[in-house]
């Protein structure tokens, strides 16, 4: 191939080729193929090279401050048939063929294979073959190789329908992303992040104002969950590290996170809704509207205008109520404050009021069933008659005029029997802030009946004829309430 004509063909052959080169592309890598393509010896004497260079390409950066770095080509490979035409020997009718990725446009200059031998394999003689091979750095991220070579050589043979294709790599971080760029100190916000290629991860973020803990390390992908922890700019950082046409690169992309300051609680109010005597000593039931930001609620008590404020209990941000065991029978006062981290919010002094007082109501009713009332009622001489009585708010009670002592202040029932005389009977009750107004029922009983008498002679209403200094047994017997009873006529006393 010496003749100029020849070489002018194999030029144009590489000229053509040059426009049917396609590249397939994903993230941060390329393939670049050429098909079809060709080398030969038309006039089957003498021999010949044919060189095919994939030549740099940058890949595109993704924002700022990213530089457009070159691919590393880091893999490569191909497929032909080679068509001699020639004797075994040093005649012809051999091939050959070899590649290398390089940091620079010359052969052998980088990792190299010779996949066909013009003294081995690809002495094909007047026969022909097909050829496939590649070769590749793997995960040899250092070299700066962005040129691919193939080189052909022919003698009294062609190669045709060959194919061949390189990738190309380069790091790159594909995504980052904050799920909130806008935060206040406590908050947390997430980062995810996809990087290609890259063979070292790092997550950093603003020290003393940002903290982020990776979930399962920092790999190619991942997601972070960061806390804001003081007010003020901060940013959280990737950092990836790996391959290009340009050597070992690293890269980073920052997202700028603001922080804010958290206000104080809002305003809210306070309302006393309720109060009660209960298990002797006086409630208070207070009720306050929720306050935006509040972490937790405290209460305070204060007896008369004057007295010294007391905290009577806190509760977390979801309880908006609270019961006071004041144990005091003063007018009573009530606030309530609201706390977070960065501030507190009080209501307005609220007036509660004073305990109520103890009430009681005493009614009867003649024996044992039947509805009571309030009198006054009547039994029978010597009957019986039953009292009830219910209180609110008493610790005490205590019986006075027909009764007498110590009643049970939360309520109760009294039987009495054998009634004989009339009487009002009346019950007080008391709690620590008075007593009570009392109560009474009055109960009539009967005069009793008019007594009767049966006296007996001998057990028989007449004596007849007694003869003389004889004798009869008198007796008698009575009925009612009898006090005494007087004889007269013939006997006496």
């Amino acid at each position: 191939m010496n003749d100029p004509l020849k070489k002018i063909l194999l030029v144009l052959v590489l000229v053509l080729a040059s426009f049917s080169v396609y590249r397939v592309s994903s993230a941060a890598s390329q393939t670049y193929s050429e098909n079809n393509w060709f080398c030969k010896d038309d006039a089957f004497s003498g021999s010949g090279t044919c060189t095919y260079r994939f030549y740099p390409d940058r890949y595109t950066a993704i924002d700022s401050p990213y530089t457009r770095h070159y691919y590393q080509y880091f893999q490569m490979s191909f497929s032909g048939h080679l068509d001699g035409h020639g004797g075994y020997g040093p005649a012809g009718g051999k091939g050959a063929l070899s590649g290398c990725l390089s940091e620079s446009s010359a052969m052998w200059d980088g990792s190299c294979w010779n996949w066909v031998d013009e003294d081995g394999n690809g002495r094909v003689g007047d026969g022909d073959a097909n050829f496939l091979g590649g070769g590749s750095i793997g995960d040899d991220f250092r070299p700066a190789f962005k040129y691919a070579i193939f080189d052909f050589y022919v003698n009294d043979a062609n190669w045709t329908n060959v194919h061949m294709e390189t990738t190309g790599r380069g790091v790159q971080i594909a995504s980052f992303d904050a799920s909130r760029t806008t935060v206040n100190v406590g908050d947390t916000f997430t980062v995810d992040w996809e990087n290609d290629w890259s063979y070292d991860n790092t997550l950093t973020a603003t020290s003393g104002r940002i903290s982020c803990d990776p979930s399962g390390g920092v790999n190619n992908y991942g997601t972070a969950t960061c806390t804001a922890l003081s007010a003020g700019t901060g940013s959280v950082t990737i950092q990836a590290e790996g391959p290009t046409g340009n050597g070992y690169k690293t890269l980073t992309k920052s997202i700028t996170i603001t922080v804010n300051q958290p206000p104080p609680p809002d305003p809210f109010s306070l309302v006393v809704t309720d109060r009660y005597f209960h298990q002797s000593h006086c409630d208070f039931e207070l009720d306050w509207t929720s306050s935006a930001n509040a972490v937790s609620y405290e209460a305070f008590e204060r007896r008369w205008t004057t007295g010294s404020w007391n905290s009577i209990g806190t509760t977390s941000s979801a309880i908006t109520n609270l019961r006071s065991h004041s144990q005091a029978w003063t007018d009573m006062y009530f606030y309530v404050r609201a706390t977070n981290p960065y501030g507190t919010r009080e209501t307005s002094v609220v007036y509660g009021g004073i305990c109520p007082a103890p009430t009681v109501d005493l009614k009867g009713r003649p024996g044992t069933s039947g509805s009571y009332s309030n009198g006054p009622i009547t039994v029978a001489y010597n009957g019986t008659a039953q009292l009830n009585w219910t209180t609110s708010n008493a610790t005490s009670c205590t019986a006075s005029g027909a009764w007498s002592g110590s009643k049970t202040a939360s309520g109760g029932t009294q039987t009495l029997n054998n009634l004989t005389v009339s009487g009002t009977y009346t019950l007080t009750c008391a709690n620590q802030g008075g007593n009570t107004s009392p109560d009474s029922v009055t109960i009539n009983v009967s005069a009793p009946p008019a007594p009767t008498v049966d006296l007996k002679c001998d057990s028989a209403d007449t004596c007849g004829t007694v003869s003389y200094g004889g004798s009869k047994t008198l007796s008698w017997t009575v009925q009612g309430s009898v006090t005494s009873c007087i004889a007269s006529n013939a006997w006496s006393g």
